[in-house]
């Protein structure tokens, strides 16, 4: 794991290999604040679409998933792309993810 810290309270972390997960597990708690890129399927017009947005939640909870290699937190959106409808959002962290950890 490659963490950039980008001030006294914000960390940049980039996850480079499963055991990563395992020290995210510890290190994430609930009332945190994550941030990241993530699909949403957003609706314009009816018509549906996947994208790619920016998304900042408060974790609620962690936990790994049952059927992948993933930490899953999730937790109420408080700051998002102009286009995200929704209340809350679970990332999911894989190897190769890259997220804000405040």
């Amino acid at each position: 794991m490659r963490v950039e810290f980008l001030d006294k309270k914000t960390a940049k972390i980039f996850v480079e290999y499963e055991e990563d997960l395992i020290d995210l597990f510890k290190v994430i708690n609930p009332d945190d604040v994550l941030s990241g890129y993530d699909y949403r399927v957003i609706e314009i017009a009816n018509k549906k679409d996947r994208r790619k947005v920016w998304i900042k939640i408060k974790v609620e909870d962690i936990k790994f998933s049952e059927y992948s290699d993933s930490l899953r937190v999730s937790g109420r959106v408080i700051e998002a792309s102009e286009e995200v409808q929704g209340h809350f959002h679970t990332f999911d962290i894989r190897v190769g993810s890259e997220i804000v950890l405040f």
